[in-house]
């Protein structure tokens, strides 16, 4: 599938997805893939700094990417490391909407630092996912 801007899904009549990833590092990735057990690749969207990536991805999930997640979709995993947050926190907090739910896996955030990075009218949820999710078998801590 080529990647294609929301805008242009949305006039393709094709609805926002269910779930969004913004960042595709091994724990992001881990995690489509045990959400791809119970949804299809179509509930899913994703973006990454790494074309050649996302190329790969999609080949072997079958899950779209675009250029920015960010408006793709009602819930938006961040799935970036702690430094680059700040960057996609200026990338993203004037597109997330109040609707949208917005979870984190980054180490290192609060809740508080989540929400004031992305301009205080959002919903967020923290998971700390443990190493084993990385197998299906893992664990998450949700707060």
């Amino acid at each position: 599938k080529a990647a294609l801007p929301c805008a242009e899904k949305s006039q393709e009549g094709m609805e926002m997805a269910k779930i969004g990833f913004i960042g595709m590092g091994n724990m992001a990735t881990a995690i489509m893939k045990g959400l791809l057990k119970e949804f299809s690749p179509e509930d899913m969207i994703f973006s990454s700094a790494h074309e050649e990536k996302m190329e790969k991805i999609t080949r072997e999930t079958g899950v779209p990417h675009v250029g920015s997640t960010a408006e793709c979709a009602m819930y938006l995993v961040l799935g970036v490391k702690p430094q680059v947050l700040p960057r996609v926190f200026g990338e993203i907090k004037d597109v997330v909407t109040r609707e949208q739910v917005i979870i984190s896996i980054a180490a290192g955030y609060t809740i508080s630092d989540l929400t004031e990075g992305l301009g205080g009218q959002v919903r967020v949820v923290r998971s700390m996912p443990n190493t084993p999710a990385m197998v299906g078998e893992g664990m998450t801590g949700v707060c």
